[in-house]
């Protein structure tokens, strides 16, 4: 399925950066490329990029903004964890914890961290979670089911009747809502 992981030419946890805003794709890469044992391996700017890019490089680690045009990152999590099943997920999102943190765990990835965090704090959770094993959609290390999220602001995708089904639960793609 693609190329080998990322990071097995050199050691480093292989990164890959998912996140709409040029700017904040190039900050995110300087913060991972200062600390020793950390790579960018690719980035994207969507949705369905972070998907592509996710099984063609087989990351380590994969950064993934919530908030993205054309599919959001929650919309495109379950796949990206389809797409790249030994790749650990760190949500960097400007949405507050409190509102979403439990769906994204309970899809799969293995931090939530809100954009404003201290940068070492970013790349200790990339070290951190590169070294624990990866969850499936649900949060749990073996499923393969898609989780409803009931009462998220942001839409995901969901499994009914073995086809993909968006679940809208509120907002998608609201920059008002994005700190």
């Amino acid at each position: 399925m693609g190329d080998p992981p990322a990071h097995r030419n050199d050691g480093d946890i292989g990164v890959l950066i998912c996140d709409d805003v040029d700017a904040m794709r190039t900050l995110l890469g300087v913060v991972i490329e200062l600390h020793a044992g950390l790579r960018v391996v690719g980035e994207a700017r969507d949705g369905n990029e972070a998907v592509a890019e996710a099984a063609r490089l087989q990351p380590d680690v994969i950064l993934l903004d919530l908030s993205m045009p054309r599919r959001t990152g929650l919309e495109a999590l379950p796949d990206i964890k389809e797409a790249a099943p030994a790749a650990r997920v760190v949500v960097f999102s400007g949405f507050a914890a409190s509102t979403i943190e439990a769906d994204v765990l309970a899809l799969g990835a293995e931090r939530y961290i809100e954009k404003g965090a201290d940068p070492d704090l970013i790349a200790t959770a990339i070290q951190e979670v590169a070294a624990q094993p990866p969850r499936g959609h649900d949060g749990s290390l073996t499923t393969r089911r898609r989780p409803a999220l009931r009462g998220s602001r942001i839409a995901a995708s969901t499994q009914v009747d073995g086809a993909n089904q968006p679940a809208r639960a509120g907002l998608m793609n609201d920059p008002g809502e994005e700190r």
